[in-house]
């Protein structure tokens, strides 16, 4: 009896997160939409993301990670992101002293159990695409999540979030 309890004993809540139930639907009067699917035919460990904001948006970069995520001095931040719900991404501009180096934040913004919104730095963009956008106004970029993935239980595995990110069309280019 000691031999299988031992196999199937109840593991630490800290050590394993998991993804709850999708978060569901959201969608606002000013027409941002929100919602999570899980396709368990393909992993448990993944939340696929549907997001939308108001104008119109083309894809700047695709496929988009971001780097030092999982670095253990924001285990409890990236954690609390990954239990949240209605996750959405931000950038941020940080400010470097080394002229020709520029870092762009990755800002998660989560609701809590209470439905409180949170948010915390998860890491950075990809050196080569912060040069890219050296210039441009970071605010004005939306990194559109497509899909979230939680350590998988028992392996190695890490948190990743895969996002596209987008830029307001020009309407008048176009046309």
């Amino acid at each position: 009896m000691v031999f299988w309890s031992a196999i199937f004993k109840a593991r630490d809540q800290q050590s394993v997160q998991r993804p709850g139930k999708a978060a569901g639907v959201l969608k606002d009067e000013d027409g941002w939409y929100y919602e999570e699917s899980q396709n368990f035919s393909q992993s448990q460990s993944t939340v696929r993301v549907d997001q939308h904001r108001p104008g119109v948006w083309r894809s700047l970069q695709s496929s988009c990670g971001v780097v030092g995520l999982n670095k253990p001095e924001r285990q409890q931040e990236v954690a609390a992101f990954f239990a949240g719900s209605y996750r959405w991404l931000r950038l941020e501009t940080e400010v470097v002293r080394v002229p020709g180096s520029s870092l762009i934040k990755v800002v998660g913004t989560y609701r809590d159990t209470s439905g409180k919104e949170h948010a915390t730095h998860l890491g950075y963009l990809d050196r080569e695409l912060a040069e890219e956008l050296e210039g441009k106004d970071v605010r004005k970029l939306w990194p559109r999540i497509r899909f979230i993935r939680f350590p998988s239980p028992g392996r190695q595995s890490k948190y990743l979030i895969r996002f596209d990110l987008m830029q307001e069309a020009d309407l008048q280019q176009i046309s």
